[in-house]
């Protein structure tokens, strides 16, 4: 019988070691999937940004609310802003005049001042102008108290900031939208107005030394939520003539507000609650032909990242003791699990179809409502 002519077998050992070799080549040679932010994230950290750090936050809002007030209601007498709002057939408006013309005038301090004359006017509020509401809470900066006997003052003062923020966003605001902000959206805006000309006053006032340029320009870019600014999603601020542009409507682009000048970008990387929050800004200066959009949303996928594995620790740590109970698995068993999976990978390597991360869409954080204004402790 002939014998069978079978063909030479090719699995020898410098055979093997060549695909092996090859196939760590193409191994390591795959590419790296990488969202938007990761891969501009390199190019972003060249970037020079200055750094305004090492001071509170109330102080920063309480040198922007006094330039505030010595802009919008320095142009008016003592006279003039006493003035309250009537109704149309000329009767008065206020509930309680005296009470808010003796504070407009400085005649009295709110501190002394009765808790049921300051609980009768606290409805009262909603009535003044935004320069009487810079008036008296410019007055009030260096007084705040948390004692419960105080309960009025303390709502008063609330009430006070509350209708400021959100008039001081809907004053500076240049053009309208339908349908019109909310009033937590207007409040927070205008929060974050009065920090930029606080953090501007405080920069012109030296503090930081040198580190600052000597003429900081004027333009600040915002980033807004496009789901509460009917699909703004930026929006330009002037803080030396006091006006908000949004970026979206017709011919409102950052070239044509800016008119060739630098406009600022401030990241906030602020830390701690109320009258403790620390205020850090990392401030780039950009030219408007730059993209301005991809650095006022900064790294936001890493601070969301970074909040949601906080909470997943915290919730880990209550649900320790309740394991078994909601039938999840302990600490150890995920550990072994994970472990096991690793290591049966590592025995069989596979290689995966490339999967394409979609990133959802992201939104800027509003900023935290302090309940009032505190004044420095010594």
């Amino acid at each position: 019988m002939a014998a069978l002519n079978r063909p030479a077998d090719f699995r020898t050992s410098s055979n093997l070691k060549d695909l092996k070799k090859r196939f760590e080549q193409s191994a390591s040679a795959a590419p790296v999937l990488r969202t938007p932010s990761q891969t501009t994230e390199k190019v972003q950290d060249d970037r020079v940004r200055y750094k305004l750090h090492g001071i509170t936050e109330q102080r920063v809002l309480k040198a922007g609310l006094l330039k505030l007030q010595k802009v919008l209601a320095g142009k008016f007498s003592s006279q003039e802003l006493s003035e309250l709002p009537r109704r149309r057939d000329g009767s008065q408006l206020i509930m309680t005049p005296s009470f808010y013309q003796r504070l407009i005038r400085n005649e009295l301090e709110l501190k002394t001042m009765l808790d049921g004359d300051v609980s009768a006017a606290q409805s009262d509020v909603k009535h003044l102008r935004l320069e009487q509401l810079l008036t008296i809470r410019a007055g009030c900066l260096d007084w705040a108290t948390e004692c419960e006997m105080k309960s009025a003052h303390i709502n008063f003062l609330y009430s006070v900031d509350t209708h400021l923020f959100e008039r001081l966003a809907s004053q500076l605001l240049q053009w309208s939208l339908d349908p019109p902000p909310k009033a937590a959206v207007l409040h927070a805006l205008g929060l974050r107005l009065a920090l930029t000309v606080g953090a501007v006053e405080v920069i012109e006032s030296g503090w930081g030394g040198s580190g600052f340029p000597e003429h900081f320009p004027q333009f600040w870019a915002l980033g807004l939520n496009a789901e509460d600014w009917s699909g703004c999603s930026a929006a330009v601020f002037n803080s030396s003539q006091l006006f908000v542009e949004l970026i979206g409507g017709p011919g409102t682009t950052f070239e044509a507000i800016v008119e060739g000048s630098q406009i600022a970008v401030a990241t906030d990387r602020s830390t701690g609650v109320g009258k403790d929050r620390i205020l850090h800004w990392e401030i780039a200066l950009l030219d408007p032909t730059e993209n301005v959009l991809l650095e006022l949303h900064r790294k936001e996928d890493v601070a969301k990242k970074k909040m949601s594995d906080e909470l997943s620790d915290v919730l880990k740590k209550r649900m320790s003791g309740r394991s078994a109970i909601l039938g999840l698995p302990s600490n150890a068993e995920a550990k072994v699990e994970s472990h096991n999976v690793s290591l049966e990978s590592l025995a069989a390597p596979q290689l995966a179809p490339a999967v394409v991360v979609r990133q959802p869409k992201t939104a800027v954080p509003e900023q935290p409502t302090p309940a009032a204004v505190v004044p420095e402790q010594p």
